[in-house]
């Protein structure tokens, strides 16, 4: 959670942000796998490959409040849990912003549509560029150069989920195409090839999961016009 819902930006050297990034991104990734030994091995690694000239310094004074991109779409209430942060992407010199809520149960439920936001770090402004009509923009995808939001949790029939292509001229378009999904976990791409990692319907036995939702892969040859479904067997699982 970004404290407040505020969107912050640091101003420092572009180095020291990455080794911010990484450190911190070990310790959300890797700690929960490490013992302590193992650790305190990486960081000596760490401080024998990187030179004690470039290790981060206290940025605070640095930090400075952008703005709350979701505001208007999530004014007030516990309706504004639906204005965390959960992606940021880079692309073609605009800042991507993830939000909304999948959840069933508060705060914020079922938070969609979920606007396109885009920050403008020239002008500073947010610009709007579409909308998601799934209930949350978890992440986004950069494939083949080309941005993809995969649909987290589409607001129609589960017979099919969704995947967003921003086109050339800006716009969004919406693929309604992939089969049985319920949630659009992951989006990927390998050799020619788009994968998309869902939980689906009708996919496990009923003494796995009574209503029959699992985990599944989609496969695409054509940039997600059509899909080929792969079931990953009898489990309930959907980490990807």
């Amino acid at each position: 959670m970004i404290n407040e819902h505020i969107f912050y930006g640091i101003k420092t050297n572009r180095l020291e942000a990455w080794l911010d990034f990484f450190r911190i991104q070990c310790g959300k990734q890797f700690m929960g796998c490490l013992n302590i030994c193992g650790f305190l091995m990486l960081s000596l690694i760490l401080r024998l490959l990187i030179p004690s000239s470039v290790h981060s310094s206290d940025i605070t004074t640095h930090v400075e409040s952008l703005t709350i991109p979701f505001a208007e779409r999530y004014p007030k209430g516990d309706v504004i849990y639906a204005r965390n942060v959960w992606d940021l992407q880079v692309f073609e010199g605009r800042l991507y912003i993830g939000a909304g809520n999948y959840d069933n149960e508060g705060p914020a439920p079922n938070a969609g549509p979920v606007p396109i936001l885009a920050l403008d770090p020239v002008s500073g402004a947010v610009v709007r560029e579409g909308e998601a009509d799934d209930e949350e923009i978890s992440r986004f995808e950069v494939i083949d150069g080309k941005l993809f939001i995969p649909g987290t949790d589409a607001r129609e029939s589960w017979k099919l989920g969704n995947l967003y292509r921003r086109e050339a001229n800006g716009q969004w378009l919406k693929l309604r195409t992939i089969p049985r999904a319920i949630h659009v976990s992951a989006l990927t791409d390998h050799f020619g090839h788009m994968y998309a990692g869902l939980k689906a319907t009708d996919t496990v036995p009923w003494y796995v999961d009574f209503k029959g939702y699992g985990s599944a892969v989609a496969v695409s040859g054509d940039n997600g016009v059509s899909w080929k479904f792969l079931p990953l067997g009898d489990t309930a699982s959907m980490l990807f």
